[in-house]
């Protein structure tokens, strides 16, 4: 079980982030923005920060920069729907500072747990080969 930090501003995808990572057994924390993600990384720690790239105000990009500077060690999985943009653009710009996981929405939830998994060291309970 990991305590994981989803930072996004559509609300469906915060809900069903949530509703599948609690399905894991993770501890799960959901905000709509960089500024509240920084907030509770300052007072909670996470073993792991989902953000979205398109966020109001503080975007992805300056939220994992931010994570990056001032707590190097956590992990970091980059989400957007951004498409083939991201794919060309913003993702190798997040993989050269360090994040692992990317996922450019809509994405297989199946994938998305899988790489979670994976980055986090442990096994998907609920989706499976």
């Amino acid at each position: 079980m990991a305590r994981i930090l989803v930072v996004d501003d559509d609300e469906l995808m915060r809900d069903l982030m949530r509703l599948v990572l609690d399905a894991e057994q993770h501890v799960v924390e959901v905000v709509d923005s960089g500024e509240k993600g920084l907030e509770w990384l300052r007072r909670t720690p996470f073993d792991l920060m989902i953000s979205d790239m398109a966020l109001p105000g503080m975007d992805g990009l300056e939220v994992i920069q931010e994570v990056r500077k001032t707590y190097p060690e956590m992990k970091v999985v980059a989400i957007t729907g951004w498409g083939d943009r991201a794919e060309q653009e913003l993702f190798p710009l997040v993989r050269a500072m360090g994040v692992e996981y990317t996922f450019s929405k809509p994405f297989m939830i199946q994938e998305f747990l899988q790489g979670i998994a994976e980055l986090l060291g442990t096994t998907s309970r609920v989706f499976v080969e």
